[in-house]
């Protein structure tokens, strides 16, 4: 499940994940999301944290006592490679952190995050705020191509990629 209330980013993260054969869902606010887990089970959620009416981290809250709901134990994902909000994404993951969340964080080498913050940690090459999106799409790729190997799913069918040969 993919959470953003923009929806250019649900886009964009719905085409990057399509070759995995995973099946995406998006949502596009909290409210929305907690519907969907009412009635779906997901193996992962990538939520956006920064969302009008419900932000990420009141979803998460809401999602892990919903009554009945089926990803009461999702593991999160936290990405934090944004340097203007990396303090609020701090105070966050301290926060799901201490509700018992499988913290998965992938930030920057020079973030400076406390590691007992996190259960596991993807390091993501120094860059500037505006191509970190770039490095973690490529992270999120791979998380989503063994996630497809893991449930057993063939990730090399279909291809879906040209191949051309140029003779001279």
């Amino acid at each position: 499940l993919v959470v953003d209330d923009n929806d250019m980013n649900l886009m964009v993260v719905t085409k990057l994940l399509a070759e995995t054969k995973i099946q995406i869902d998006t949502a596009s606010s909290g409210a929305e999301c907690l519907w969907l887990t009412q009635n779906h089970h997901y193996d992962c959620i990538l939520m956006d944290h920064l969302m009008p009416e419900m932000d990420g981290i009141e979803c998460l809250h809401a999602l892990r006592v919903q009554p009945a709901g089926l990803c009461l134990d999702v593991p999160v994902i936290a990405l934090a490679t944004q340097h203007n909000v990396l303090a609020k994404m701090v105070s966050n993951i301290k926060e799901v952190r201490a509700r018992g969340a499988f913290v998965i964080l992938v930030a920057a080498k020079d973030a400076g995050i406390e590691p007992e913050l996190y259960d596991f940690c993807i390091e993501l090459p120094e860059t500037s705020d505006r191509f970190a999106p770039f490095t973690a799409a490529a992270v999120l790729q791979l998380i989503a191509y063994h996630t497809s190997f893991l449930r057993g799913l063939d990730v090399d069918q279909p291809r879906h990629l040209a191949k051309s040969v140029t003779v001279e």
